[in-house]
């Protein structure tokens, strides 16, 4: 399970007890907003990473010249 996926189930399940118990709708909303703030962090690092990994392996499957 990836981290993004993690964060959204955990937004779903805070919607879900914000729902089904109002009193607690403070706590969700914090807890909600800090896993949205990690998935949209892992969105832009991932994004980072995909970029700089394709360029490495191009390097290395080059054959050297003659």
């Amino acid at each position: 399970m990836t981290i993004r996926l993690f964060c959204i189930l955990g937004i779903l399940v805070c919607m879900v007890i914000s729902w089904l118990a109002p009193h607690y709708l403070n706590a969700c909303k914090v807890i909600g907003y800090g896993f949205l703030g990690i998935a949209v962090l892992d969105c832009f690092l991932e994004r980072d990473t995909d970029q700089t990994t394709p360029s490495k392996q191009s390097s290395s499957q080059q054959e050297p010249p003659s």
